[in-house]
């Protein structure tokens, strides 16, 4: 699967009374190879401003050579296109 999020928001600030363009102004833009864990709880989503994590946290590469990614942060609850969407198909309630 591809992350549709290709870049993250790095804002060391407090986010409280901020408007959205200053945000983007003083942000910087970072790809998922440039993060380290001091950003952690401090990357936001480009399109929403919606908190993002990165996936493994520590490595660029998953255990089985899949690239590492951005996501959001569940609960957050916001609407945003970068989101991944719910799988269509056959879910089903049981096993049976």
């Amino acid at each position: 699967m591809i992350s549709r999020i290709k870049y993250a928001l790095y804002y060391n600030g407090d986010l409280a009374g901020v408007s959205n363009n200053f945000i983007h102004e003083k942000s910087e833009k970072i790809l998922v190879r440039d993060f380290s864990i001091h950003m952690k709880g401090k990357i936001l989503c480009p399109s929403c401003l919606g908190r993002l994590a990165k996936s493994p946290a520590e490595k660029n590469y998953f255990s089985n050579g899949r690239a590492a990614c951005f996501f959001h942060i569940k609960g957050e609850g916001l609407d945003c296109n970068l989101r991944s969407k719910p799988k269509q198909g056959k879910l089903y309630d049981t096993e049976e």
